[in-house]
Formats: structure tokens, sequence, C-alpha cells
């Protein structure tokens, strides 16, 4: 094991060399859009997601721009260059909605709890039913999948948003902060 650490560590010391010479003699905002299979699965991807927003609305559920999604829209005006997928954010009601939605309409897995290799997961559920709408969620959000294997499936993410009662102490949102932290360690 202390060879496989060695390996692991002098691996991240290379990686966090080229980071910080990268920081320092690249901007990003500059890079150019992506190019060839990428850019074609990515307008595909917003195509994907085109139509499904638009069941959505019919719902009254409108999700929003959200993580790496939301910083390509502002910094390059489109995708994150070498980005694949689509965040989009949720208030609560309008997240257990769609999670209502994906349970009748599409093939559902609830990975919340799994301590597996989720990614695996997701491509087996997607090859065993190629091109029909997958629904995953993990600790994290939910996925849905549309492809005939992980490599080419199109990947839309909803991250949910939970408001904070102002009324709670500052120690009661410390606990169920260290609650929600507890559901979502991954080994």
């Amino acid at each position: 094991k202390s060879l496989k650490i060695k390996r692991l560590s002098e691996e991240n010391d290379l990686l966090t060399y080229q980071l910080e010479y990268m920081k320092h003699h690249f901007d990003i905002e500059q890079m150019k859009p992506a190019t060839g299979w990428l850019r074609t699965y990515q307008l595909e991807d917003v195509a994907f997601v085109n139509e499904y927003i638009k069941i959505l609305n019919k719902s009254d559920i409108h999700p929003f721009l959200d993580g790496g999604s939301l910083l390509g829209a502002i910094r390059h005006k489109g995708f994150i260059p070498f980005d694949d997928d689509i965040d989009t954010g949720l208030i609560r009601e309008e997240y257990e909605k769609v999670k209502d939605y994906c349970k009748k309409n599409f093939i559902w897995n609830d990975t919340r709890n799994f301590e597996g290799d989720i990614v695996k997961t997701a491509d087996e559920l997607i090859r065993a039913n190629p091109n029909k709408c997958i629904a995953l969620e993990t600790p994290f959000c939910i996925h849905i999948y549309h492809g005939t294997n992980i490599g080419n499936a199109k990947n839309l993410e909803f991250f949910v948003y939970d408001y904070v009662n102002e009324n709670i102490t500052e120690d009661q949102f410390l606990q169920y902060r260290e609650f929600v932290k507890s559901k979502i360690q991954l080994n």
C-alpha cells in the first residue's frame, strides 16, 4: 500500500505543480469553446435539456443554472469549454416535484445510501435501458441520463436548495449542517 500512496502523492504533487503553472500563465476566460465530438455532445445536451425543461415548466417547475453551467454562462457565454453536463438548481418544493415526475415517467434508482461506484451503476442502468430516461438520485442531486452508455448519455443534474428558517439559532443550524454532512459522506 505504501508504494501506491507514494505514487498517488507524487501524482498529486505533479498535478498541483501543473495547476499552479496554469494559474499563472493561462487566462481561462480566453479559452476557446470546445470543438469536435465534445461540442457536438454539448449541443445535443442543450437540446435534450430544453425539451425536458419545457415539460417541467408546464408543472410550474423552474430550474435555474447552477454550478459549472452557471459559471460557463457567465465566464464563457456558454459551456465551460471542457464541461459535458448541465447543472441546475431547484428549491426543495420543485425538487420534490421533479423527483415525483421522474419516479412516474423514468427508470428510477435511489443511490443516496449506495456505497459502490455510482458511475458504474449509472452506466449499467443506461446500457440495460438504451435511449430511455434514467433518473438517478445521489446524495447530492438527481441525474437524468439519456443515451446508450455513460460515455454518450446526455446528463442533466438537479441540485436542491433548502431555505433556512430565520428563527433558528446558530447552534441549531450548525447541528443541522453536521447532520446533513453525515448523510453525504462517501467512501
